[in-house]
């Protein structure tokens, strides 16, 4: 039986990310993965969309080549062809992570992980056969989490999560997304540029609803300008399989489609067994044990999975750092882009008296210039001490851009001091200084 300092449960951003720094300090460290490594996001999630929405994206500047004086022939698109590209993506990003963690001398195990007794995990194949056993000093869970498909929808033809929808070889004209929050939008917005029918449900009244009700207007306004056909304040009632395809009742309207993704979020994955992970508010579970990434507290985004690894990894070394999710950024890949750090307006209001000011992204000279004058910076301070307490970004490069949001508010930055500095002329980036100046 072999024994590790450290044994990590997932193989995820949170799971790599805490293996390889852990490693990196000299500790023999073993990560147990039952499916790929790199996790959901790198997987089935995160990296497959940015090869579609790249993609998109091309689409769309062919389409404003005119006003340049250039002449391009029209474009085609073949989904199986970007298929076979984002398999390549994948294979080629899975295949350096795993060369990264084997260099680093970490221990792969594939399997299904579950603690049995203090200090000792039991490996499992997906028969529940028991395949080794390890004992380790301290622990990190990283286990993740699974998407939500409701349990009347599971098994019906041509109804898949937003994971299972890129196991498809191909793709059908017309398509539902049930879900209006990050990923729908995102599967919504770039399939509808490479030429799907697409209609997006989304129960609530608009669609990203934890955002600025103006994000969600732009959104809103580019998905239909696109031809989503966009239904707000709806619930999918029933999905049956017809002859011809599926029959979908939404609140009062009656559709057909030929495929149904499921984007209404996601739940913990099942905890190895001998974890209780009910009403968990903090990272250390006990002594020997850490969790991290979705499971954790926090937001659910694979930059901050890294984070929580970081946190452990200060603990393992003996620096006792306090997570701060305060100022993570966060992004949407729609067209535009979403990026916001810190919070709300309305979040803001009920804990200061606040002040928010908003520019349009056409002020910027270099957003004329690159035709890409959609969008806008909104940025919510203390009324009191004039500090920063949140940014929201919708334009092109918004998911960039929100690193210096983050940045900002990872300072504690008064909307003064972001007034002062100084950006390149002509950048995007000049509107955080051209905003904060509009405070008096």
């Amino acid at each position: 039986m072999d024994h590790f300092e450290w044994v990590v449960i997932g193989g995820g951003p949170a799971g790599f990310e805490s293996a390889l720094n852990l490693a990196g300090r000299g500790m023999k460290v073993a990560i147990v993965e039952k499916r790929e490594l790199g996790g959901v996001c790198l997987n089935r999630g995160c990296i497959p969309t940015k090869v579609m929405i790249s993609a998109a994206k091309r689409i769309e500047r062919l389409k404003s080549t005119k006003r340049y004086g250039i002449s391009m022939a029209e474009a085609s698109f073949s989904y199986p062809t970007l298929k076979r590209h984002q398999e390549r993506v994948v294979k080629g990003l899975r295949k350096g992570l795993e060369q990264r963690i084997r260099e680093a001398g970490i221990t792969i195990i594939d399997g299904e992980a579950n603690l049995s007794g203090q200090g000792l995990v039991v490996v499992t194949d997906n028969n529940g056969r028991k395949t080794c056993s390890l004992t380790f000093e301290k622990v990190v869970i990283a286990s993740g989490t699974a998407p939500i498909i409701p349990s009347p929808w599971m098994g019906v033809e041509g109804v898949v999560s937003s994971e299972d929808f890129w196991t498809l070889d191909d793709l059908p004209r017309d398509i539902l997304i049930v879900g209006g929050g990050a990923i729908g939008c995102e599967y919504a917005s770039a399939l509808s540029s490479l030429g799907y029918n697409i209609t997006l449900v989304e129960q609530m009244d608009r669609v990203l609803f934890t955002e600025e009700p103006e994000t969600s207007e732009a959104v809103s306004r580019s998905l239909r300008n696109g031809g989503v056909r966009l239904l707000t304040g709806k619930r999918i009632n029933d999905i049956k399989k017809t002859e011809t395809g599926l029959m979908i009742e939404a609140g009062s309207e009656f559709f057909s489609s030929s495929l149904v993704v499921c984007c209404m979020g996601r739940v913990r994955e099942k905890a190895p067994a001998g974890v209780d992970l009910t009403g968990v508010a903090s990272l250390k579970l006990d002594d020997r044990t850490w969790i991290a990434g979705d499971i954790a507290p926090g937001p659910k985004l694979a930059h901050k999975a890294a984070y929580d690894a970081d946190i452990i990894v200060d603990h393992a070394l003996g620096r006792h750092t306090e997570p701060r999710y305060d100022n993570i950024p966060m992004a949407v890949f729609t067209s535009p882009e979403v990026g916001r750090a810190g919070l709300t307006e309305e979040e803001a209001k009920a804990r200061f008296e606040v002040e928010s000011r908003t520019m349009n992204l056409g002020q910027m000279g270099k957003a004329a210039a690159d035709s890409v004058s959609r969008g806008f910076l909104k940025i919510v301070i203390d009324s009191k001490s004039r500090r920063v307490l949140g940014m929201t970004i919708v334009g092109h490069e918004a998911s960039e851009l929100s690193g210096y949001a983050s940045l900002v508010l990872h300072n504690e930055m008064t909307v003064d001091d972001l007034g002062r500095i100084v950006f390149p002329h002509p950048t995007l980036g000049e509107i955080f200084r051209e905003t904060a100046r509009e405070f008096k």
